[in-house]
């Protein structure tokens, strides 16, 4: 599984053959990527919807669900070709293991057979079965419940015939001299016509072409190095343009790529340098085709000079608007939803030690494209600060996959969620509230029981947990009882701090007990769901809260002493709610 992280040497090529392309917007045929809301640009369709459930990218796409009866869509080209260039994205969500469905096929004008591609439910693997001879070649495995990208190029010449499909920019398939007749390609389909299949495919990004794309996008301008305290800095640049689509960013420092950033993604945050030194950064563009432009001018900036100051940490949950959410506004959202890229700025601009991030970072399923496409772009240009844990949204991929596919290592181990570590004098619990996955919360649970040995093993003076769910909250959702052990644990090891998200509201608590009781040697708990995604009102207030806000982003900034810590609630830009204090550790 690939990593958004640190690429380091040759690995920025890695992360490009999962998204390189070969068609492109040269020679353009068709092109839907279903944003109409409906199949009005196919010529026919049966068992064929356009939803908004699964997406790939924007609003909508294409699915054909079929219990036995056909579930496909077609196009008749205005001119049969004897070359093309077909690239779409494809998601099985469910197959069954007796079926063998196809995903593409090509037919002449009259609905001739000429070859198919397709998923065997057998072994999932992907296929391409030439209709003329009535041979099968046989790839690689396409898994399910995850997009994949599917390229075809056809040439019709005989015997001499061509065919060659990329699975997720790998070329799996290459046959040079196929025979395939003489008679051009005149229709398409996605999805399978033939009845007595069971399967569930969606399908997204539709383009046919005759050529492919060759021109790279423009280099991106503007490069600029800002020091941030004695070991950072940021780095901000214009956005490139391509005539199809830049697909991302490659950003090197001293000649090497250190980080390939999403489409939208114009700033990173390069933490970790030495202080009093000089870098020179530069910075190129790639296409969905694997074109790259050429790296921008250079950039120089120095790092400051050594601080003395204690380490600050920046957090919140609730964060990053679903790409296809209509308020998501080009990331830059609307008054009172995805400000996702507002309360970054406030981190991006802040000297932290690490960033975060509560849990339902991306929204509404966490795939790892909108990881790239939303979450990136904002909280993720501080990536490398960031100590991330789940929310329930990420659990709506199987797995969390986009999620671990997205943070790689700073993720912990993905069949668990949860780790530890510490910051200056303080030792940090990093826990996964989503418990269904991991073996449960309660007593005696996997996770509860490394929660206790960790806290036995680190006898830090001040200690600070985080996960989702919050355990008491005046807020929506209501006090959560899973996480009634986990709070005896902590309040037995003498924990100062609790974070927690889900309700996308602010709230601090005094120091409590696990019954809520206040206790000056108690918890205090911050509920800091303000990330940016929307406002979730207050409900009733619980016992021992002492401040609530519920129409403010922003973000809670951690001072942490050796023995004590000072907090600050900082709002968006314009916003005026604020929060602050200090308290000693146990």
């Amino acid at each position: 599984m690939l990593s958004r992280a640190l690429i380091p040497l040759g690995c920025a090529a890695l992360l490009l053959g999962f998204i390189v392309s070969t068609a492109g917007a040269t020679g353009l045929v068709f092109n839907d990527g279903f944003e109409s809301g409906n199949l009005s640009q196919w010529t026919a369709s049966s068992g064929m919807t356009v939803q908004q459930q699964v997406t790939y990218a924007g609003s909508w796409a294409a699915r054909g669900t079929a219990t036995g009866t056909p579930a496909y869509a077609y196009k008749n080209l205005s001119s049969p070709l004897s070359e093309l260039y077909y690239d779409g994205r494809v998601r099985a969500i469910s197959q069954d293991s007796a079926t063998t469905a196809s995903l593409v096929r090509f037919r002449t004008a009259a609905g001739g057979l000429i070859l198919s591609i397709f998923r065997r439910g057998s072994d999932n693997k992907l296929s391409y079965y030439n209709e003329v001879t009535g041979v099968t070649t046989v790839g690689p495995v396409m898994t399910a419940g995850a997009w994949h990208e599917l390229e075809v190029h056809v040439l019709i010449n005989g015997t001499s015939s061509v065919v060659e499909v990329w699975l997720d920019g790998t070329r799996v398939i290459n046959k040079t001299a196929e025979s395939l007749g003489t008679t051009a390609v005149g229709r398409i389909y996605i999805g399978e016509p033939s009845t007595g299949k069971t399967f569930d495919f969606a399908f997204d990004n539709e383009i046919v072409s005759t050529a492919a794309d060759v021109t790279p996008p423009t280099t991106p301008t503007g490069l600029a190095a800002t020091p941030i305290g004695s070991s950072r800095l940021n780095l901000t640049w214009n956005a490139a343009t391509d005539s199809n689509q830049v697909t991302g960013y490659t950003l090197y420092r001293n000649g090497n790529a250190i980080a390939t950033l999403g489409p939208n993604t114009l700033g990173y945050a390069d933490s970790g340098l030495s202080s009093s030194t000089t870098y020179s950064y530069a910075v190129d563009a790639f296409d969905g085709a694997g074109n790259r432009s050429a790296r921008s001018a250079a950039a120089s900036g120095t790092t400051g000079s050594p601080g003395s100051g204690d380490p600050v940490v920046g957090t919140a949950g609730d964060i990053a608007c679903d790409p296809g959410d209509g308020r998501f506004n080009g990331g830059a959202g609307i008054s009172g939803a995805c400000r996702e890229l507002a309360t970054s700025n406030i981190l991006f601009n802040s000297d932290l030690a690490a960033v975060l991030p509560l849990g339902d970072n991306q929204y509404e399923d966490a795939t790892w494209w909108k990881f790239m496409q939303s979450y990136d772009m904002s909280w993720g240009r501080l990536f490398r600060l960031t100590h991330p844990v789940p929310g329930n949204h990420e659990y709506q991929t199987q797995g969390a996959a986009g999620y671990y596919s997205y943070f790689g290592s700073l993720a912990g181990d993905p069949t668990k969620g949860y780790y530890s570590f510490d910051i200056g004098a303080w030792h940090i619990v990093a826990l996964n509230s989503e418990c269904a996955n991991v073996g449960g919360c309660g007593g005696g649970s996997p996770e509860e029981v490394w929660l206790r040995n960790d806290l036995a093993t680190h006898t830090n003076t001040c200690t600070l947990a985080y996960w989702h769910r919050p355990r008491f909250t005046s807020g929506f959702h209501g006090n959560d009882d899973t996480f009634a052990t986990w709070w005896f644990d902590l309040y037995t090891a003498h924990a100062d701090v609790v974070l927690n998200g889900h309700d996308h509201d602010y709230e601090r608590f005094a120091p409590q007990d696990g019954s809520q009781n206040p206790d000056p040697n108690g918890i205090r708990e911050f509920v800091v769901g303000t990330g940016g995604q929307e406002h979730e009102g207050f409900v009733a207030q619980a016992p021992n809260s002492q401040v609530f806000n519920g129409d403010t982003f922003g973000v809670l900034k951690l001072t942490l002493h050796p023995t004590s810590y000072d907090w600050q609630f900082v709002p968006e830009a314009g916003g005026t709610f604020t929060d602050s204090g200090t308290a000693a550790c146990h």
